[in-house]
């Protein structure tokens, strides 16, 4: 039986090499056919946003993770589709499947982050502000080989917390 190669499905996507979530799937269950997938809805208001959860387990005790995805319906019409594809995505990408290949991880981009697809956002109005100090370090290469457990805790708890940051800019802009 030939195995996944994700090399023959990836895709440009702002420079930069991705494999699609569908793809992620694919491999997945060619490495892992029993593997469990959940995925669980924890927060929708109706016309707005959404936020899931998803949990990928692989048999055997090989392994699990658990990521989560929120999309907004001024990014996606399909929001509710995408914010699960989304949490998906990432539980993928934590167990292996895409690492070298995802954007999530890559944190010294201030770039837009792709659900399955990419998309154009329209831009915000400016804020007045500094401009930021040039970074002293090079950017860094993105991971050419899977992540340790160490390295997806720590980037899955950098993940939540640029996620929270974000929601509270967005509810200071809109005054909530």
């Amino acid at each position: 039986m030939t195995r996944f190669n994700p090399a023959k499905h990836l895709r440009k996507l702002k420079g930069s090499d991705y494999l699609e979530v569908k793809w992620r799937l694919v491999w997945l269950r060619d490495a892992h056919p029993t593997a469990h997938i959940s995925t669980t809805l924890l927060e929708h208001q109706a016309g707005s946003y959404a936020v899931f959860s998803a949990t990928i387990t692989l048999p055997d005790a090989a392994g699990s993770a658990t990521a989560h995805g929120m999309e907004e319906r001024t990014d996606f019409g399909d929001y509710l589709e995408k914010a699960e594809t989304k949490a998906v995505g990432r539980a993928l990408v934590a167990l292996g499947f895409g690492t070298q290949f995802a954007d999530d991880f890559n944190f010294e981009q201030d770039t837009d982050k792709p659900v399955d697809s990419p998309v154009q956002r329209p831009l915000a109005a400016p804020v007045r502000q500094a401009p930021p100090a040039p970074r002293a370090e090079p950017p860094r290469q993105p991971i050419t080989r899977p992540a340790t457990p160490e390295q997806v805790a720590r980037a899955a708890r950098q993940m939540a917390e640029r996620q929270a940051a974000e929601r509270a800019r967005r509810q200071q802009q809109t005054g909530e």
